[in-house]
């Protein structure tokens, strides 16, 4: 491995012997042999001028029996950062691909699945500047420019462009500071007929450190939207939190009042040598584009992974290794539990909360996650020519999941897992509802350092007032090779 690369294909074939493949269509449950190939890159390279970080893989299914149709599942993304001009001018781009769900309120099974799924596709490149001013002012001049795209569902029809265009100007409090933000975001979509998303807002800020790791921000200005009755601007006002009371723990928060209400983000991260706690959430008006695009996840295990390493590993490349040789020793999930995407063409009001903690002990890994999302319509004052289309799925979701590994010997351990979701209707789809659990106990055994088998055991269950009721029962057998 060359000091700045690190670079690790690898490839899975996992083999399900399922009672029922068509999980969640309903009818009479059908066995079947799925096989699935799994061909994976993990690739992080770091050069004076250039960061590329790689994370991808295809899940390809093969149904013996033909119960479901055989299908490739692209996931996961590329992220790359170019030093245009030193220390000044960046250029940032990403692609990513991930699955969704056609119908939130339909079976999500436990493994990857031709039902019940499509693909979207992320594009993204932003241009920015950033330096320092005299005055100890730092600047941040930035372009997002995306593109979203949906298929193998009726998703497509919400295909869409995303612009954001921001400046900020930060003086740090020594004890006292300011800043100025001002950002313009528009949403337009690739058809003809549904109108442009367009929001714009400016706000400065007053910054208070009573102590150097205790910020105060309170803030004020002004926003516009160009989706509601009223088009006229208005009066935008709150405060924000920053503490970081040692370099272990961050807190930080913003409160403050549009138009809709309180919007508020928030996020909370502490880490121990071998523990880390991620705790992030928001409330906020928007568009499908930007909650794909812009808006940040919050269930990457390798991003948490990276944050919980770094005092051990300070060169980003040695630490990229490392969490992809943690996540391989000890069984980690790819990703913490999240909710469901709605794809609408109108703003929405979303309510986001997430929680996850990862414990590496010697012979032991635990991992647990939890959220709870609400999507629903803009309170009331909104254009009725923005309003087609209107969300027929107003929902609120609950959901975790929790993995514990345990080594019985230095190459064999045994892990269970088990994941649960609700999600009930609001509004117009008040009282219906679904839920959801999946259990799996599995052994593993590592053969080489490179190469791993295992055989599992898998148990879940579907109940709703809105698709039938499921139950399936699977055996699995499987290997994966890191080249």
């Amino acid at each position: 491995m060359a000091a700045n690369l690190f670079v690790a294909p690898s490839l899975g074939w996992t083999e399900t012997f399922t009672t029922n493949a068509n999980f969640g269509l309903g009818g009479q449950p059908q066995s079947d042999v799925i096989s699935e190939l799994v061909p994976s890159l993990v690739l992080f390279a770091l050069t004076k001028n250039l960061q590329v970080n790689v994370r991808m893989q295809v899940i390809a299914l093969d149904y013996l029996h033909g119960t479901m149709p055989d299908v490739l599942l692209p996931n996961g993304g590329v992220l790359a950062t170019f030093e245009a001009l030193d220390r000044h001018f960046f250029l940032e781009g990403a692609a990513t691909a991930t699955q969704s769900q056609s119908d939130v309120f339909a079976a999500t099974p436990a493994a990857p699945s031709s039902y019940n799924t499509f693909t979207t596709e992320s594009y993204r490149l932003s241009p920015y500047f950033k330096g320092d001013l005299p005055g100890q002012v730092r600047y941040v001049v930035r372009s997002d420019n995306a593109l979203e795209r949906a298929s193998g569902s009726e998703a497509s029809s919400v295909n869409s462009r995303l612009t954001t265009q921001s400046i900020d100007l930060d003086r740090m409090p020594h004890p006292l500071g300011w800043g100025m933000h001002a950002e313009a975001w528009q949403t337009d979509y690739t058809d003809d007929t549904t109108p442009i998303i367009r929001q714009e807002l400016g706000e400065a800020i007053l910054k208070v450190a009573p102590d150097p790791r205790l910020t105060f921000s309170p803030r004020g200005g002004i926003e516009q939207e160009n989706f509601l009755l009223d088009t006229r601007p208005r009066a935008v006002y709150g405060g924000g939190l920053l503490w970081e009371p040692d370099d272990r723990t961050k807190l930080e928060g913003l409160a403050q009042h549009q138009f809709f209400g309180t919007q508020w983000t928030y996020g909370f991260r502490h880490r121990e040598p071998f523990l880390i706690v991620n705790m992030t959430g928001w409330r906020d008006v928007v568009t499908t584009a930007q909650t794909l695009l812009l808006l940040p996840p919050g269930g990457d295990m390798a991003g948490m992974l990276d944050v919980m390493l770094t005092p051990s590993y300070p060169d980003p490349v040695e630490r990229a290794a490392a969490v992809q040789a943690m996540m391989a020793l000890q069984n980690l999930p790819q990703s913490t539990a999240a909710g469901s995407t709605i794809y609408t063409t109108i703003p929405m009001l979303v309510t986001s909360n997430k929680a996850a903690i990862t414990w590496l002990g010697r012979r032991d890994a635990v991992s647990l996650s939890g959220y709870i999302l609400r999507t629903q319509d803009v309170p009331s004052g909104m254009n009725p020519e923005y309003n087609v289309g209107a969300l027929t799925a107003q929902t609120q979701e609950a959901g975790g999941d929790l993995t514990a590994t345990h080594h019985l010997t230095p190459f064999t351990s045994v892990t269970a897992s088990g994941v649960a979701s609700e999600i009930e209707g609001i509004g117009l789809t008040s009282g219906e509802y679904t839920r959801e659990f999946a259990l799996t106990l599995s052994l593993a055994h590592l053969f080489s350092p490179r190469t791993t088998g295992f055989v599992a055991t898998r148990l879940q269950a579907i109940s709703s007032n809105v698709t039938p009721d499921a139950r399936e029962k699977a055996v699995l057998i499987g290997l994966s090779h890191r080249f």
